[in-house]
């Protein structure tokens, strides 16, 4: 049995590695599972949620970001009769929520200093795995002042999200968030995302 990233789980032959059995979970599966046997019944459990690595720092490899699913351990049994929930309704709407800005000097030093600051959390090239927030749909990328109380000030410190003030310059913050803008409407170009109405 192996889960995988695309939130399947997998029953393999041992011998010959045909796959036999697979069953969609609401999250992926990237714990090992276990199997275990209780009052003369075997059971087999998976931890199944979002919280690997390649789920932070990869997001792009999903082709879109997943809603946030509560972390869940997952049971089955021969006979059982219980169902999987749904999957929770993305709340977030993919579309730019400011106006491209910058110059191509400012998106660099953005993009070097996201790598080097943001994308273990945030995601490479700026893409979440739907772990963390994606920063190209934050409403708080629109504003300067509260894009600064975030990163510079620690305003969401309570929620993780602690200040980068002893790391990042004012001018690191700002080219950060004109990277985060240009990757938004780069995914409207490319057609993962939709432009705002009238524009």
């Amino acid at each position: 049995f192996q889960g995988n990233k695309f939130g399947e789980f997998v029953a393999y032959d041992a011998a010959t590695g045909e796959r036999l059995w697979s069953h969609k979970l609401v999250g992926n599966a990237a714990a090992a599972p276990m199997t275990y046997e209780i009052d003369g019944e075997q059971y087999l459990s998976v931890l199944s949620g979002w919280g690997s690595v390649s789920n932070l720092i990869a997001g792009f490899t999903y082709g879109e970001a997943k809603a946030k699913e509560p972390a869940r351990v997952i049971t089955f049994k021969l006979g059982g009769t219980e169902f999987m929930p749904e999957p929770l309704v993305a709340s977030v709407t993919e579309t730019p929520k400011s106006p491209m800005f910058g110059e191509p000097d400012q998106h660099q030093l953005g993009m070097q200093r996201f790598a080097e600051s943001c994308h273990f959390c945030h995601g490479a090239f700026a893409v979440s795995g739907g772990v963390i927030p994606d920063l190209r749909w934050s409403a708080i990328s629109a504003n300067e002042q509260a894009w600064d109380q975030v990163v510079r000030e620690g305003a969401l410190e309570k929620q993780g999200m602690v200040s980068f003030a002893e790391n990042l310059t004012k001018e690191d913050t700002d080219a950060i968030r004109a990277y985060v803008i240009q990757q938004a409407w780069l995914a409207v170009t490319n057609g993962d995302a939709v432009a705002p109405l009238g524009q």
